[in-house]
């Protein structure tokens, strides 16, 4: 696995959403700022292997369990959403594509 940085998954996943990073560390909760940050979060654990409390950090400040919660709820959803799950493939393929 290689090493894939905080700031590309970031700005890629925003670009996507089209959101700003601001909103993502923001302690907006709307729907449209809740996906995208669960959504980085996933992905900064998977493809940078932060500690929940460091992409807690990242994240606007929030406390490891409210991560944790979000990655549950991003696998939950893979699994009966085939429309997430073709999202976060087009994402992931976007982000490695960037970092080589």
């Amino acid at each position: 696995k290689r090493f894939v940085s905080p700031e590309n998954i970031i700005s890629t996943v925003c670009e996507h959403f089209s959101t700003e990073p601001e909103a993502i560390r923001s302690k907006r909760r709307s729907r449209d700022v809740v996906l995208p940050r669960q959504i980085i979060a996933y992905f900064l654990r998977d493809l940078s292997q932060l500690s929940l409390q460091n992409i807690g950090e990242m994240l606007g400040g929030r406390d490891h369990t409210t991560i944790l919660h979000g990655l549950e709820k991003i696998k939950n959803d893979l699994t009966e959403s085939s429309f997430l799950k073709n999202q976060l493939e087009a994402l992931r393929v976007e982000i490695l594509g960037k970092s080589s």
